[in-house]
């Protein structure tokens, strides 16, 4: 009930308060509602609720970076109950709850402050299936441990000292529940050196976390190029590019083609013309070139944004004819005689 305090001096009384002692107790319990990290609901249940008891309210924050998420949140009542459900999760980790009694005078009570957890999502991250040809490689996400479920993974990754190459990738959920990607360095501006990743799960709160992955070094991505001389003459060698596909959409691919002996003085640039399965291929034709000996071919293609892009080179032979000279029916009197060619050896 109400008790008055009245205090007195040299029998005047000089003031008089009053407060009042209910015969009331209370619990408050915290639950994370399915387990799953996504709702936690706050319960307070009163035993003989004083008639002066208006409302209760909670003070929530999580405790990284102090009370910048604080939020009041007024409890709804339910006969001798009051719960929230606490569902705007700013974080991971340890969250502050403090519970209020407000009475009908305007004061406040404190009747308990605790504490709930929010897991925070683990998983491994692995690299598979390296292709230096192809220049690819996959990112694997495993072994997930995530309360709420996954809502999305996505991986950024860079060529180390290359920040600008940086390429978001959107994980995909595979059947056995990893994620996956193909990392390509055509993605990358086709760079070659070191890989690095990182990895963003977004749970079904809505709350992300980050994990950096593990490094790989990609080599300068080759071209799979043929070279034949289909025929066996060395009249016309057949140029064919098979795995162009893996430099991006190309509008255009080009053979540079030249002769080793006096360098590029007879250069060729011959276009290519583009076959099925990513394939381009082209013809040298060698009585249009000045020696024999070896040849060098290089191939560039022109990618869809108007960028270049070196494929890779490789080099051919064309071989010197060789013969043997003889003379023979020197003849003196006749003043003659016969050079005979024998021995011909031309492709």
């Amino acid at each position: 009930g109400k008790y008055i305090v009245e205090t007195y001096v040299d029998g005047t009384m000089y003031h008089s308060d009053s407060c009042i002692l209910y015969d009331s107790s209370q619990e408050t319990t915290i639950e994370n509602v399915g387990n799953t990290d996504t709702n936690f609901r706050i319960t307070t249940r009163v035993a003989n609720v004083p008639a002066e008891l208006t409302q209760i309210k909670y003070a929530v924050w999580s405790k990284v970076n102090g009370q910048d998420d604080l939020r009041w949140i007024e409890g709804s009542r339910s006969g001798d109950e009051w719960k929230i459900d606490y569902t705007t999760l700013s974080s991971s980790g340890l969250y502050n709850a403090h519970a209020y009694a407000y009475m009908n005078d305007g004061s406040a009570i404190l009747l308990g402050g605790y504490t709930f957890e929010v897991s925070e999502p683990t998983w491994d991250i692995e690299i598979e299936n390296q292709d230096e040809e192809a220049g690819t490689f996959d990112v694997v996400i495993k072994n997930i441990d995530s309360k709420s479920g996954v809502s999305r993974i996505q991986v950024p990754v860079w060529c180390e000292g290359v920040s600008k190459d940086v390429y978001w990738y959107e994980a995909q959920r595979q059947t056995d529940g990893t994620y996956r990607v193909t990392v390509s360095i055509a993605n990358h501006k086709y760079h070659a050196g070191e890989y690095k990743m990182d990895t963003y799960l977004t749970g079904g709160n809505g709350l992300v976390v980050q994990k950096s992955g593990p490094r790989t070094t990609m080599k300068p991505v080759q071209a799979a190029i043929e070279v034949r001389d289909p025929d066996g003459t060395e009249r016309k060698y057949q140029l064919k590019v098979t795995n162009a596909g893996v430099f991006g959409n190309l509008g255009k691919v080009q053979f540079a083609v030249w002769s080793v002996e006096n360098g590029q003085d007879d250069i060729k640039w011959i276009n290519g013309t583009a076959g099925g399965n990513g394939s381009w291929s082209s013809e040298a034709v060698i009585s249009q070139f000045k020696s024999y000996g070896t040849y060098n071919v290089h191939i560039y293609g022109n990618l869809n944004d108007g960028s270049q892009v070196f494929m890779g080179n490789t080099t051919f032979e064309v071989s010197e004819p060789t013969w043997d000279i003889e003379i023979e029916n020197q003849d003196e009197e006749a003043g003659t005689f016969d050079v005979v060619i024998k021995n011909i050896d031309s492709k």
